[in-house]
């Protein structure tokens, strides 16, 4: 099913539900798409938001970042989305995420970096793994990783 066509069926058949999870990944939703699914569900009960193989990239970052901090969602998974690692870190400062998963999105090792001085110590699962673009060595990061004790990274 098309994503955009995913969020105008859930428009019109949902009124006032308490979703958990949001997993419209693989569906081609746009960012058009997402900002529907959000605005016509409650999207302060959405604890898990997969986005994996969708057009979220940077633009979708820009989203998610016009919701107030009182989301709830713990888990985001971006995989394969075209996102930066810098648009995230300024959509989701204040952010209650516990698991990140932003691999295969060519992230920079300075964008990982920023990405982890970015986010609050509440984040304790960040996969950036298949990045080919991370210009620094993994030591680097693992190294950024200890100031975060209960922090798991995968690399």
């Amino acid at each position: 099913m098309n994503g955009d066509l995913y969020a105008s069926v859930i428009k019109e058949n949902i009124s006032c539900i308490k979703l958990k999870k949001l997993s419209p990944r693989r569906t081609n939703t746009t960012i058009t798409g997402l900002a529907t699914l959000l605005s016509v569900i409650n999207p302060t009960t959405i604890e898990y938001l997969d986005l994996e193989e969708s057009e979220f990239g940077s633009e979708g970052a820009k989203v998610l970042a016009r919701y107030p901090p009182e989301l709830t969602i713990k888990k985001l998974g971006v995989k394969r989305c075209d996102v930066g690692a810098e648009y995230l870190a300024a959509a989701l400062p204040n952010s209650n995420l516990k698991y990140l998963d932003i691999s295969l999105n060519n992230l920079t090792g300075k964008g990982v970096i920023l990405l982890l001085n970015s986010l609050n110590t509440r984040l304790r699962h960040l996969n950036v793994t298949t990045n080919k673009s991370l210009d620094i060595d993994k030591a680097t990061i693992r190294k950024q990783v200890q100031k975060h004790p209960f922090m798991t990274i995968i690399i």
